[in-house]
């Protein structure tokens, strides 16, 4: 029941409709797309995780929605769904290289709405923590620097910051 609240509120924030289509990209087991699916009458769900692992663990109702892979090459069609979503997944595999390309497929594969959480810090003290906290993470960066990045390769998505400060 942890992410009932964060679907209904992605559901009225971005006004989505009961036939949305939904992309959770790093959807671990696909707790938050069976959420969806919860509260949607008619979605199309999918799910992209690189963990073979967490998508044949899924539960057995949503799993048929997942699939293993990057995001740096998304097997879905260009303007297909109404959002795409992804939480604390990308800073934590790639470099910026293969983050700039999984960026130019999420604006391949989304019509409009994006919504992303990183790793992100605003100070030394944040940074230390964040060493601490994301062990294998390769790719996060102070909250300006994330910025920059965004302006460099013209992403117009929503954000938000994961720092355990």
């Amino acid at each position: 029941g942890r992410w009932k609240p964060v679907a209904k509120d992605f559901i009225k924030f971005y006004n989505l409709k009961d036939d949305s289509k939904i992309l959770d990209i790093g959807c671990a087991k696909g707790f938050l797309l069976d959420e969806f699916g919860k509260h949607l009458k008619k979605p199309t769900l999918c799910g992209l995780d690189i963990s073979h692992y967490a998508i044949t663990k899924a539960n057995k109702k949503i799993k048929k929605n997942l699939c293993v892979g990057n995001a740096t090459s998304l097997p879905f069609a260009d303007n297909y769904f109404d959002l795409v979503i992804s939480i604390n997944s990308l800073h934590n595999i790639m470099g910026l290289n293969e983050l700039k390309s999984s960026f130019k497929e999420i604006k391949r594969v989304s019509k409009k709405n994006v919504y992303i959480t990183l790793g992100a810090y605003t100070s030394k003290k944040g940074e230390k923590i964040l060493d601490k906290w994301a062990v294998v993470a390769t790719a996060y960066m102070s909250t300006r620097a994330w910025l920059k990045f965004f302006n460099h390769i013209g992403y117009k998505g929503d954000y938000w910051w994961f720092k355990p400060e």
